[in-house]
């Protein structure tokens, strides 16, 4: 029967055969493959330690030759010194140099090619002409006892005019059987820029650098050649040719770089740019590679060039290219470790080829193949016999296993035949204990699972959280719950429903039911689960608020959706109050005036209401978690309270705290309070702006000074009164005494041997009765200014209507008759504009008292500006007189003297507040005018400063019987 439900053409030997055949012929397989592999990476690592072996080997190299350029040009300076100084003797012991007036002509030869023919002066050296000999066989005086005595070259150039050429007139240097005179060492090269070996002999230098002979280069020194005059009429120096150091050129020809590598040295700059200045083994010296192209297209001079003509002096640059040494050979791979030597403008290169470094990768790699061959024999071998083995092996295994078939096919079935009885140690006996073990677990396991449904469904029905399943998008099952929920008879109410059926139309947000229920269910799909909120309906229409978590499963092997609801209409209510709450509390917040600041404990901002917003400009998404002090860094000053406040719980207050803003200086008054919670600690910053209250408080203090100055002036006036009247008296019984019309005045005159006229006469001579008159006068003066301060002072002055235009016309005529000595002003000379208002209402005052603050304010305003009397300005009072809306008469008394700032005009009526020297002025005259004006008449009195120069007193009294009287003058201070 197992036969027939499982037919099985192909024996379980030939299986086990099959998959040895297979499992060797992989093995084989992966073998070889990892061979291949591990041969390619060997190959390519290889190469790599070749490369790396070259770089180890050759970079040294080229650095050692560096080093050794550099010795040799050290040495080479200190050489050239040695050479100049022994020229410099040569060149003493001919004689002073001096120019003749006989000319010989010159070719000479530009760096650029030019030729020319010339004029040259001849050179004397002492009184011994120079001549021009270009023949090696001719000795030449100083060039050739340089040459014998140091074995350096050396040159003598002429200058040829005022910019700096200079031609070579005499050297050692021999090309082609010639001395190599007649070259040109230019005052500018050819690509525009001064030379500066030329600019230094020109400048009286000495000059050191590299100068050309033909296609030689000289490593020379020269000095300036002076003539008797100190003038610049050539020069001399000695020059070592860098291809002829012997000692350094053989050490660059005789140190081996490799097997077959070598050193090479190419020109950068000037005329040896891109030539070989020293080849392997000298063949090619002094070719120019610059349009040598190798066989890929590649120009190796120019690529070298523009490699390392840039590097920092000693850093080592690698290139690597095709190079063919001769024409007979091929081309081979060579890599070159190159050091730009910029003293001598060299590329220093040492080269190696490739295949001095891989000959041992050749080999090796040829050792593998042989590998390869050997395990591929070896593994069909291995396949053959495995094959059989396991012919043999899979036929003994395939019997239990037919039976233990068997067995798992009854198991399917749903039947559980008896326990196997396989006699067996290895893996086949232990199979067929693992199939009874099997079948006794799993008529185990089917009885829990039962077990299990029924528990789950019991869970199900009585879940407290409404649950339905749903197919399809469908509803498909629900449980008691559900019923209950949505309000309805039975489950035939709820299953076949959508679930947008069971809820309005839209949602909150107004997005469809039916759109959004398909969104969510697709997402859960995806995800697996979903959470959410949504507004559903009861059978009966109402509305309520759910929870709603739906949840991915497999029931029956179909995917299924769980849906758990659970009713949130309590919990929504109760978050919308919490928010109103919120909302209402944040309202309060942010329409307090007072600015608001929460900050805990590591002074980070929790709370920036909106008046902080508005004072600041800083809004709160940017306030919140910020440091307190980066926002607010005037705060910083109140730091030690803000942290006491926290610490001790205890309010810290910093009250009239003065601000410095944009609008000018402002007060806050600084209330901290520390703010401790479960979840909160920190503390509460409540900032106001006092600024309104500070300048009403500081009105009231000056204010209070005002009211002071009454009783002052009461008080004064009683002490004053009675010594004045005793003065006045006085003087006018000494004048008395003094007249001659009084019988006993002459009587007695004559009774002591004179005449009262002669007693007289001395008077007016002496100027006595003049003297008293001025008492008198004077005395009166102060008597009525007694008088004023005791009527203002007075609770019922005498008041009557007066018109305030004449009043302030006598005032003026009162005015024109002081002259002040001290001050040096005549009222006379002071010009008056009178801008009347015409038909003005008379007003209730006392007019002695309103004279008074009007003579006080002009005799002000005349000192003030006899201070300008020296600057051309004509001294002017404009007075302007009208009617105001408010039915006060206004009188407006402008000068145009030094004027006052804003802080003097608020403090001018201050008792005692004076801006004249001490001694000029007691500083009661204006505080005086105060209190006659605001407490006594009920008016305004202010300073106001003017734009531009001068000073104005404003005046405003009430028109008819509306003044103060003694019931309520000190309501109106």
């Amino acid at each position: 029967m197992c036969r027939r439900r499982f037919p099985r053409p192909t024996k379980i030997r030939s299986k086990i055969a099959l998959l040895a055949v297979m499992l060797v012929a992989i093995s084989s397989v992966t073998v070889i493959l990892v061979f291949l592999s591990g041969m390619a990476d060997y190959r390519r690592e290889l190469e790599k330690e070749g490369e790396n072996r070259i770089h180890s080997e050759v970079e040294p190299l080229a650095r050692t030759m560096y080093h050794l350029c550099e010795s040799m040009h050290q040495a080479s300076i200190v050489q050239r010194r040695h050479a100049l100084t022994i020229m410099k003797q040569l060149m003493e012991k001919q004689g002073l140099p001096s120019l003749s007036s006989n000319r010989v002509p010159m070719k000479v030869t530009y760096p650029s090619g030019k030729t020319e023919e010339i004029n040259l002066p001849r050179l004397l050296l002492g009184n011994k002409p120079l001549g021009l000999n270009v023949s090696p066989d001719a000795a030449t005086p100083v060039v050739d006892e340089m040459m014998k005595l140091t074995g350096y070259h050396a040159s003598i150039m002429l200058r040829i005019n005022e910019k700096g050429d200079f031609v070579r007139i005499a050297t050692s240097v021999v090309k082609k059987g010639k001395r190599q005179i007649g070259t040109v060492l230019p005052a500018v090269n050819p690509d525009g820029k001064p030379n500066p070996f030329s600019q230094a002999i020109i400048q009286g230098k000495t000059a050191i650098g590299r100068t050309y002979v033909d296609d030689y280069v000289f490593v020379s020194t020269a000095l300036p050649l002076r003539d008797a005059e100190n003038r610049i009429i050539g020069l001399y120096g000695p020059g070592i040719r860098q291809d002829l150091m012997e000692n350094l050129r053989q050490a660059f020809m005789n140190t081996p770089v490799g097997k077959s590598g070598y050193f090479f040295i190419i020109g950068a700059k000037g005329r040896q740019k891109g030539r070989y200045i020293l080849s392997r083994k000298g063949l090619r010296d002094r070719e120019n590679l610059w349009d040598v192209k190798t066989e890929d297209g590649r120009f190796p001079a120019r690529e070298v060039l523009a490699l390392t003509i840039k590097q920092p002096a000693g850093k080592v640059v690698w290139y690597s290219y095709h190079w063919r040494n001769a024409i007979d050979e091929p081309p081979k791979k060579k890599y070159a470790a190159l050091i730009y030597f910029k003293p001598w403008d060299w590329i220093i290169g040492a080269s190696a080829y490739e295949e001095d470094f891989t000959d041992t990768a050749q080999r090796l790699g040829k050792r593998l193949e042989n590998i390869i061959f050997q395990v591929l024999a070896t593994g069909l071998f291995v396949l053959i016999v495995s094959a059989a083995a396991c012919w043999i092996l899979g036929k003994k295994i395939s019997q239990p296993l037919d039976r233990a078939v068997d067995f798992a096919d009854a198991i399917s079935r749903g039947e559980f035949p008896s326990p196997l009885d396989i006699q067996s140690s290895d893996e086949t006996g232990c199979l067929g204990q693992s199939l009874n073990t099997m079948s006794e677990r799993l008529k185990s396991t089917l009885e829990e699972r039962r077990q299990a449904e029924q528990d789950f469904r019991t869970l199900y029905e009585f879940s407290r959280d409404a649950l339905l399943l749903i197919f399809n998008g469908k509803f498909i099952d629900c449980n008691k719950a559900a019923i209950d929920i949505f309000g309805a008879g039975s489950q035939d109410d709820i299953i076949g429903k959508e679930p947008h059926q069971l809820s309005p139309e839209h949602q909150p947000l107004g997005m469809l039911s039916k759109t959004r229920e398909e969104e969510l269910i697709e997402q859960t799909l995806v995800q697996g689960s979903s959470r959410f909120e949504w507004l559903h309906t009861r059978m009966d229409g109402e509305l309520f608020f759910t929870e709603v978590q739906l949840s991915t499963m497999e029931v029956g092997g179909k995917p299924m959706i769980l849906a758990a609801i659970r009713d949130i209409t309590h919990r929504k209510k109760d978050e919308e109050q919490l928010l109103r709450l919120r909302s209402y509390l944040s309202n309060i917040i942010d329409s307090m005036p007072s600015v608001l600041i929460v900050v805990d404990r590591s002074w980070r901002i929790t709370l920036w209401n909106s008046m902080a917003e508005k004072t600041t400009g800083i809004r709160q998404y940017k306030a919140a978690a910020t440091p307190l002090f980066e926002v607010m860094p005037r705060l910083e000053a109140q730091q030690k309270k803000i942290q006491k406040a926290m610490d001790q719980g205890k309010i810290q207050k910093a009250l009239k705290t003065l601000h410095k803003t944009e609008n000018g200086l402002i007060y806050e008054d600084i209330i901290i309070y520390p703010l401790k919670t479960k979840e909160i600690d920190g503390a509460v910053i409540r900032m106001d702006d006092v600024t309104g209250h500070v300048k009403i408080e500081e009105m009231m203090i000056q204010s209070e000074k005002m009211m002071s100055v009454g009783g002052l002036a009461a008080g004064m006036a009683h002490e004053i009164n009675n010594p004045l009247a005793g003065m006045i008296q006085g003087a006018q019984v000494v004048m008395n005494r003094l007249s001659g019309e009084l019988p006993k005045n002459k009587a007695l005159a004559e009774e002591l041997g004179t005449s009262i006229d002669t007693i007289r006469g001395y008077a007016e001579q002496r100027e006595i009765l003049k003297h008293l008159s001025s008492i008198r006068s004077a005395g009166d003066r102060a008597a009525r200014i007694v008088e004023n301060m005791l009527s203002f002072s007075r609770e019922k002055p005498l008041r009557e209507l007066h018109d305030i235009r004449d009043l302030l016309d006598r005032t003026i005529e009162l005015a024109r008759n002081d002259y002040n000595l001290k001050k040096q002003y005549d009222f006379k000379e002071i010009e008056i504009i009178r801008n009347y208002q015409a038909d003005l209402p008379k007003v209730w005052c006392e007019g002695n008292q309103i004279q008074q603050v009007f003579l006080n304010i002009l005799k002000n305003g005349a000192q003030a500006m006899a201070e300008n009397k020296h600057s051309g300005i004509v001294p002017c009072f404009t007075l302007d007189i009208m009617l105001e809306e408010d039915g006060m008469v206004s009188v407006s008394l402008a000068n145009n003297g030094p004027g006052m700032d804003t802080e003097t005009c608020k403090r001018v009526f201050e008792p005692f507040f004076t801006t004249k020297p001490v001694g000029v002025g007691t500083g009661l005259g204006l505080s005086v005018s105060f209190f006659i004006i605001t407490r006594n008449h009920g008016g305004e009195i202010r300073a106001v400063p003017m734009a531009d120069r001068g000073a104005c007193f404003l005046v405003r009294l009430p028109v008819g019987k509306g003044g103060p009287d003694a019931s309520n003058s000190s309501a109106l201070v």
